[in-house]
């Protein structure tokens, strides 16, 4: 029997589980009629290397029958060691396509804590990587550039992590490139819902994304996906 939706397995760390984005991806999908079931495996911090030695990342991958599988690397990993991510994004590729799902690159964003690397400079890494090991691209930081040079604020106070805009425009993002659709229309508001354990929640708490911002990340997702599948 077909499934009605997509299943997404998430592998990452806090860039990725912060402000619970998988269940704001499901959210965003269910609103405009495609939905997705998203879950995650990994940990604060987590490394390429530490997903793929630690083996929980390579279970998960076997667990379920999953469409797409989402690998995200530490944030500067891609920048400092692009050859040993390449090398542990290429092992854990090869698993994903073995189950019969599609590997996924999340591309992330140049923070502003740490500024060891200009957007372009992750943008060119990523899309190496993407391309040396056979994945498609969620050109997450692509779109996150284009909104920061509008003044919309995407970070918390740490520079570093997503604030809720930032984990909504990660949604807007995966929910284009995995199904291939517009994310313009989705709702943006959300009920609480705790599911990831270690999930930093102080943004889903307090902040809100009113409608301007929520449109103006929409068309971002949506133009930084087509721009790349038109590269």
């Amino acid at each position: 029997m077909r499934r009605l939706s997509l299943l997404v397995l998430f592998i990452g760390n806090s860039f990725t589980y912060y402000n619970e984005m998988p269940t704001l991806l499901e959210r965003v999908s269910a609103s405009l009629g495609t939905p997705i079931v998203a879950h995650f495996s990994g940990h604060g911090g987590a490394t390429m290397r530490n997903h793929w030695d630690e083996g929980k990342a390579v279970q998960a991958v076997r667990s379920n029958h999953y469409d797409f599988v989402v690998i995200q690397t530490q944030s500067s990993e891609i920048i400092r060691t692009p050859a040993e991510t390449t090398k542990y994004a290429r092992l854990l590729a090869a698993e994903i396509r073995k189950s019969g799902a599609k590997p996924v690159v999340f591309m992330t964003w140049a923070t502003r804590a740490y500024p060891i690397a200009s957007q372009a400079e992750y943008t060119a890494r990523y899309r190496a990587l993407a391309r040396d090991i056979g994945a498609i691209i969620a050109p997450v930081g692509v779109a996150w550039q284009r909104l920061e040079s509008q003044g919309i604020e995407l970070f918390d106070g740490s520079g570093s992590h997503p604030n809720l805009a930032g984990s909504y425009l990660e949604a807007c993002v995966f929910y284009a490139t995995l199904t291939g659709k517009s994310p313009i229309g989705a709702t943006h508001t959300f009920d609480l819902h705790f599911d990831i354990p270690e999930a930093y929640r102080e943004s889903l708490q307090h902040d809100k994304v009113d409608a301007r911002t929520a449109a103006a990340i929409q068309r971002a997702a949506w133009e930084a996906v087509s721009g790349e599948n038109h590269r």
